[in-house]
């Protein structure tokens, strides 16, 4: 019987080598931080994905007349909000909202699996292309061409 419990295959420290330097806590709140930035954008991500399918699975059980419509006009920090009969709203229809006239471009908030966020602002050009609808509204953006 051993007293004398060794490993299987022994240890062997250089000691000319230089220990290994301490870690740089900056360095490590740094990673911590990107990790959980990460993980945070992962849970929102998978968020957003569950609410756009629990409120399309919604829309078929309970179809609303009517739906909310706010846009940004212009780089304004406050969006203007109104309600529209139907669904379904064409850009023509949008159009219509506006009170001031000229050149715009419009864009429209949307789920979208391309990015980290989950969502983009998509342009939308034709008048007879329906808008998309995000969380139970439709968001656009109204810019001015120069």
């Amino acid at each position: 019987m051993r007293n004398n419990v060794q490993p299987s295959h022994p240890f062997i420290q250089d000691p000319t080598m230089p220990p290994n330097p301490a870690p740089n806590p900056l360095t490590q709140l740094e990673e911590a931080r990107r990790r959980l930035e990460e993980e945070r954008r992962r849970a929102a991500l998978l968020q957003a994905k569950q609410r756009h399918k629990s409120l399309s699975n919604k829309k078929q059980i309970s179809p609303c007349e009517n739906v909310t419509v706010a846009y940004y006009f212009c780089g304004e920090p406050i969006p203007y909000r109104t309600t529209v009969k139907g669904r379904v709203v064409t850009l023509g229809q949008f159009k219509e909202l506006l009170t001031k006239k000229g050149f715009y471009r419009f864009y429209f908030k949307k789920v979208s699996d391309e990015f980290d966020c989950g969502v983009v602002f998509e342009e939308v050009r034709e008048d007879d292309a329906i808008l998309p609808i995000f969380e139970e509204k439709i968001i656009g953006k109204v810019e001015k061409v120069d």
